[in-house]
C-alpha cells in the first residue's frame, strides 16, 4: 500500500523507506511522544490485506478503523499508549 512520504510528498510503501531516506513511519504521538505508530485503515478489509495484515513484518503497523466513515476519522493510533490521532480526511489529501 503507497502512501505519501511525510517530508518530501513523494509515493512510497507504507513501511518503507523513502528515496530521500526517511522512513515514512516516523510519526510521533503528540500524547506520549512515541515513534511506535499504526496507521488506521478503513473500509472493508479484502482477504488479501488480512492475509498481509498476519505476517510478522506488519504487526503493529495497521489497526483496522471499521466500515463506518465519517469526516472526522483519525489517521494513526499510538501503539504504546493508544492516543488516537491526526485525521484520515487530511492524509488523504495529501
Amino acid at each position: 500500500m503507497a502512501q505519501r512520504c511525510v517530508f518530501c510528498n513523494d509515493s512510497v510503501d507504507f513501511g518503507t523507506s523513502c528515496v530521500c531516506g526517511v522512513d515514512i513511519m516516523m510519526k510521533t504521538c503528540p500524547n506520549c511522544k512515541g515513534t511506535n505508530i499504526a496507521e488506521i485503515m478503513y473500509g472493508y478489509p479484502s482477504s488479501e490485506f488480512l492475509d498481509e495484515l498476519k505476517k510478522d513484518e506488519n504487526k503493529g503497523k495497521y489497526q483496522l478503523g471499521g466500515c463506518c466513515i465519517s469526516n472526522d476519522d483519525p489517521a494513526f493510533s499510538c501503539n504504546d499508549c493508544g492516543f488516537l490521532f491526526g485525521n484520515r480526511e487530511d492524509e488523504e489529501s495529501e
